[in-house]
């Protein structure tokens, strides 16, 4: 959760240039770009360092993007823990008593300058750091920066990301791979399919019937799948047969995965619809 890192601060709601200030190290670019990307597609102004134009003197360039943003969200990882830069910036925004949010892109306690800084606040996992994770946090981001700014809005966002378990466990983040949850189906269906084939002899039934082994392996398919609650049913009535616990074992752990995949998919589908909204919605906001 994010609330000691947010709650400590009350967001200030007055005229601002930029919702998000990015303070990150440039050895972390590209991982950067792919959040700015998000970030900005759900509408949020966001300043990162790119925008320093040639000429500039950086340093009081930072200063006053510091100065004219809401949030400073802190891009953390072992790169931005060896770059002096970054954590000045940290002790800045904490001196202009702007909130922090430290988002972690790999598995790493924070250490050296900026543990002195995050020691207080909580961070948000975002690792992997895809973009289903980042739009995530976008919305996140959105809702508060959005809402007034009191204790139920900085709640509000707490609970959100803790909703999204950034930090779950190797089984959860597996469960919500959609990559690993296809292949898991395709293995299983490929067993539950020679099982069922031996179970019944189907494909030795549409030979003889001058079906083409191709359709008929397509129809296979679809019974290993689509119909896997039937065949979990058929295996379960039929349990006194050598090859039912297995057949209904099968059955049951691919209807399982379909579901997570098809849970997976609608997830990523309706993020990015969110996003989708949330960037109208400030594209048409005064």
């Amino acid at each position: 959760m994010i609330e000691s890192g947010v709650s400590r601060h009350r967001i200030r709601f007055d005229m601002k240039d930029f919702d998000v200030f990015i303070s990150y190290t440039r050895r972390d670019t590209a991982v950067v770009a792919q959040l700015t990307a998000v970030l900005q597609q759900a509408g949020l102004r966001v300043w990162m360092d790119a925008a320093i134009r040639v000429g500039d003197e950086w340093r009081h360039a930072i200063i006053q993007a510091l100065d004219r943003s809401r949030l400073v969200l802190l891009v953390h990882s072992p790169r931005a823990e060896q770059s002096a830069e970054v954590a000045k910036e940290v002790a800045v925004a904490a001196s202009l008593k702007l909130p922090i949010v430290p988002l972690r892109t790999e598995d790493v306690v924070p250490r050296g300058a900026l543990l002195y800084e995050m020691a207080r606040l909580s961070w948000v996992d975002c690792f992997p750091p895809t973009e289903a994770r980042m739009q995530a946090i976008a919305l996140a981001l959105v809702d508060l920066l959005r809402s007034d700014a009191d204790e139920g809005a900085t709640r509000r966002f707490a609970q959100t990301l803790e909703a999204r378990r950034f930090g779950a466990g190797p089984l959860r983040r597996l469960a919500g791979n959609a990559f690993v949850l296809a292949i898991g189906m395709l293995l299983t269906s490929a067993l539950l399919m020679v099982v069922h084939d031996r179970t019944t002899g189907f494909l030795a039934q549409q030979a003889d019937a001058g079906m083409p082994m191709l359709q008929s392996l397509a129809l296979l398919f679809a019974a290993a799948t689509l119909g896997a609650p039937l065949l979990l049913v058929g295996a379960l009535a039929r349990l006194g047969h050598a090859v039912a616990p297995v057949l209904a074992l099968l059955a049951a752990l691919n209807l399982l995965l379909i579901l997570l995949l098809a849970r997976s998919l609608l997830g990523r589908v309706w993020l990015r619809w969110s996003i989708w909204r949330a960037g109208r919605r400030a594209a048409a906001a005064p």
